[in-house]
């Protein structure tokens, strides 16, 4: 009797596990940080150097990691990869300092960032054609919703005690088996991993400008709301729920903006998607926290037209370029989102200082402002691809942006699926 073989989905399912643990360790630990850092004292400028620790080692992970998975393999790179990330989480442990938590928050941005490369490109590697859209739109179902219950799980620690890191540790530590059991094969290794800004600029400066300026928006505004919360003293489990509940809004937004943007030009949707951003984040300055559903409601619309904007952005650009330039143009433009997510964060970070935590809001306006009179400009110089030119659109979460080719093997090294 013939041995019935997995699906795609299937053989891939041990990879997804393994990443589903590590986006309920996300949740969680990025969560707790800016909480605990209020309750000790800190203000908004320590949280927000803090976080900048975190996306600085989002870049680092882009330049590093393709290296590394060259001279060690997919599965070693995992491993290693996700051991940072548990030491990362330990090393909240040790006290409370400023430099310990900077150091520890760079190097589990690093170390998570790697582990989305390495695993997207597993995944895609072992993924015919047919089945990689479907896959893909699991995974990052998948992953949204497990930090959404790790936010969830930031509102029951007991935020004076080490509960969260050491839960979070487990989650990592559980990551490790999936992976370490998997009978998956691992890709061959990349030859190279090629970025090129000049080239993204030339194939789609709107797609390109739009991931730097998701990455930067993605970043300052899911890092500094529960900044700004604590500064506003919500309750902890009412800010655990609000940034769980918000994820919704992804959900909610990426397949309508997907399914009218196949079938439109991409330019006028991203305008759509920031108009909304922008009415959100103007209601949220008038009302800021009060009923925790209208904030919830306010957010979650804020959060979902921001997360379709990065979707968006890259379907944009893999419309307009050539497929031999597709792992170029992913490399370039995830590098491009992760200089966005230092930049602007940073930023903040600095107006905080004179403005408050709220500040953000002001740098998320401006930036929203900035990008969509760009965006406008383009539309009047260049004309949308022929319709039938279109890439199939893909829903992305910003938050976990596509980072499947920056340890992609090269298509000589790949064989028939």
């Amino acid at each position: 009797m013939a041995i019935r073989q997995p699906t795609p989905l299937q053989a891939v399912s041990s990879v997804i596990l393994s990443m589903s643990l590590l986006a309920l360790c996300n949740g969680l630990i990025h969560t707790f940080v800016p909480l605990r850092l209020n309750h000790e004292g800190y203000g908004g400028v320590e949280s927000g150097l803090i976080l900048t620790c975190l996306t600085a080692g989002g870049v680092l992970a882009c330049l590093i990691t393709g290296t590394v998975v060259r001279r060690v393999g997919h599965i070693r790179a995992f491993t290693v990869f996700a051991a940072m990330v548990l030491l990362s989480v330990l090393a909240l442990t040790i006290s409370t300092d400023l430099i310990l938590w900077g150091f520890a928050r760079l190097i589990h941005g690093l170390a998570t960032t790697s582990l989305f490369i390495v695993a997207q490109s597993w995944m895609n590697d072992a993924t015919e054609n047919a089945w990689r859209g479907r896959v893909s739109s699991v995974f990052y179902l998948i992953y949204v919703l497990c930090i959404g219950a790790g936010y969830y799980l930031a509102g029951q620690v007991d935020i004076d005690s080490v509960q969260a890191m050491t839960i979070g540790a487990t989650f990592m530590a559980l990551a490790l088996i999936p992976v370490g059991l998997t009978r998956l094969p691992a890709p061959p290794p990349p030859v190279r991993v090629q970025v090129d800004f000049k080239a993204v600029w030339r194939i789609s400066p709107v797609g390109f400008l739009g991931s730097v300026s998701v990455g930067g928006l993605t970043m300052t505004l899911q890092g500094f709301i529960p900044i700004h919360a604590a500064a506003e003293n919500m309750p902890n489990a009412d800010i655990a729920s609000l940034l769980s509940l918000s994820l919704l809004g992804n959900l909610v937004f990426q397949w309508p903006m997907g399914y009218i943007s196949d079938r439109t030009d991409r330019r006028y949707v991203m305008l759509a998607a920031v108009t909304i951003m922008l009415a959100m984040a103007i209601a949220f300055s008038f009302y800021g926290f009060g009923a925790l559903l209208i904030t919830v409601l306010i957010v979650g619309a804020w959060v979902g037209a921001n997360e379709s904007l990065y979707s968006l952005s890259f379907a944009h650009a893999n419309d307009r370029a050539d497929p031999s330039d597709y792992v170029m143009l992913s490399s370039t433009m995830m590098l491009g989102w992760s200089l966005g997510a230092v930049v602007l964060p940073g930023l903040t970070t600095i107006l905080t200082s004179y403005l408050g935590t709220g500040a953000f809001v002001y740098v998320f306006i401006g930036g929203s402002v900035a990008f969509a009179l760009f965006v406008l400009i383009r539309l009047f110089a260049k004309s949308a691809p022929k319709e039938e030119a279109q890439e199939p659109f893909v829903a992305l979460p910003a938050t976990a942006p596509n980072t499947g080719e920056l340890a992609a093997p090269s298509e000589e090294d790949s064989g028939p699926k």
